[in-house]
């Protein structure tokens, strides 16, 4: 059967096909099943094999790292270090730390005003205790709406 059908090929037709020799053919397909046999060597389908012979594997059509070839993940990663570099250069990225300091120092100031507020207006506005002790309720309450927005937005990042 396999000597009539026109869609197999040897590692030699698949080698012309490819402009590959056939013994870069044979490596490429180490460990594919043959479709069959022809004179005694195997034949293959090129529907079944085009993948392997032109050197596009999985890991290629895939963009998880760990199912890469050693070469292609160091190209994957020295492309990602390239796009981060040059979004870093042109202010599309920041600095975690950079981040999380500048974060802190705007709630700490927050934090800071808040605890002040009832005793300005005390002091400054003739805020009466009623008044001050609910300033110091809602001054409470801002602080831990800050607390817990932060806590979520690092628990959704891990």
């Amino acid at each position: 059967m396999a000597d009539r059908d026109p869609q197999l090929y040897s590692l030699s037709q698949l080698g012309d096909a490819f402009g590959l020799t056939r013994q870069t053919v044979a490596k490429r397909l180490k460990g594919v099943s043959s479709a069959g046999e022809r004179a005694g060597h195997p034949v293959y389908r090129l529907a079944d094999v085009h993948m392997f012979v032109a050197g596009i594997d999985e890991a290629d059509r895939v963009s998880d790292p760990a199912r890469m070839n050693p070469t292609q993940r160091l190209k994957h990663y020295d492309a990602e270090a390239a796009r981060l570099k040059y979004e870093k250069q042109a202010g599309l990225l920041c600095v975690a730390q950079e981040v999380r300091e500048t974060s802190a120092a705007v709630l700490k100031a927050i934090a800071e005003a808040c605890q002040a507020y009832p005793d300005v207006a005390e002091r400054d506005h003739g805020a009466s205790s009623e008044v001050s002790e609910l300033l110091v309720r809602h001054c409470d309450n801002l602080q831990r709406i800050c607390i817990t927005a932060i806590e979520d937005v690092y628990a959704e990042r891990g």
